[in-house]
């Protein structure tokens, strides 16, 4: 299996098995106060922060991979999946809300629901999930204006999968 079908094949496992299942906030370009619930969608790589038909990919995972290795006999890919949500704060009737910081609570519900999703099953359409998994919260630096009301976090764990056999390396080539 290539690095590209093992990270497409745990997308699409997301979005039917995780992101299906829930709905968060997206936000309205326009006005910070306003919001829809929708479910969020998987990306492979990188989600577009603005996509072609001018919706957002958020809430979102984005299922990325470091330094995978290959030792001829077995390739173990490091995946690392990155939440991000939106939450701007209380909202009340007539659109008045009011900054409460507790977007880390809808992020790490949605961590913990995927999570235990990836726990019972394993199996990500295919691609065997290899315990451990580790989270985390990614904070910026200098958490500026643009990203108050945007929350991260991470998975990650490893799969492993066969190496390329001798007589199909040529064939990639």
């Amino acid at each position: 299996m290539t690095t590209v079908e093992i990270i497409d094949r745990i997308r699409d496992w997301l979005n039917d098995n995780v992101c299906s299942q829930i709905k968060l906030k997206r936000p309205y370009d326009d006005d910070v106060t306003k919001f829809e619930l929708v479910h969020p969608v998987a990306y492979s790589i990188f989600y577009p922060a603005q996509k072609a038909n001018n919706e957002i990919g958020i809430p979102s995972i984005s299922v990325m991979f470091d330094e995978a290795t290959d030792d001829g006999k077995i390739y173990t890919l490091p995946i690392k999946l990155i939440f991000c949500v939106y939450s701007p704060g209380f909202h009340k009737p007539r659109d008045d809300f009011t900054p409460d910081n507790e977007g880390w609570r809808d992020l790490l519900n949605f961590m913990d629901r995927t999570k235990a999703a990836i726990i019972r099953s394993r199996n990500l359409n295919g691609v065997s999930a290899q315990l451990p998994l580790t989270l985390g919260l990614t904070i910026p630096e200098e958490q500026t204006p643009e990203l108050d009301p945007y929350y991260f976090g991470y998975i990650t764990f490893d799969v492993n999968a066969s190496s390329y056999p001798q007589s199909e390396i040529s064939k990639m080539l």
